[in-house]
């Protein structure tokens, strides 16, 4: 199977707020060799923010960045989301900052995403 198809999987996963077989399903993709890329993650990551896992989220981010993908503007709001409902307002800024520095721009749903997260936050 190609990364499209994990991709589509995982998205499902993620559909039904099922952010553990999102990520089970990305470590089987690995072990059978299968080139990661920034959708696949992306799929992943927004699995997780679904799931309300702002931690493991932000942690494929991380991933993502140590295998030389760049995360798109679907991956950060993703994060942005997922740390807003975690409370997690110094970290929604920060990465907005990381964005607006190095990432891709930033969108209305980024900046909505950002003050949502600070208003939860409070």
């Amino acid at each position: 199977p190609d990364v499209a198809l994990w991709s589509s999987l995982i998205s499902t996963a993620g559909r039904r707020q099922q952010w553990r077989q999102a990520l089970h399903l990305l470590a089987k993709a690995f072990r059978l060799s299968v080139e990661p890329d920034t959708i696949l993650y992306s799929s992943c990551v927004s699995a997780c923010e679904k799931g309300h896992a702002w931690a493991k989220a932000l942690g494929l981010m991380v991933e993502m960045g140590r295998r030389g993908l760049e995360a798109d503007t679907v991956a950060y709001n993703s994060v942005l989301t997922a740390c807003g409902r975690g409370s997690r307002w110094a970290t929604a800024l920060h990465l907005l900052a990381g964005m607006r520095a190095a990432g891709p721009s930033p969108d209305v749903v980024t900046y909505n995403a950002s003050i949502s997260a600070c208003e939860k936050g409070w």
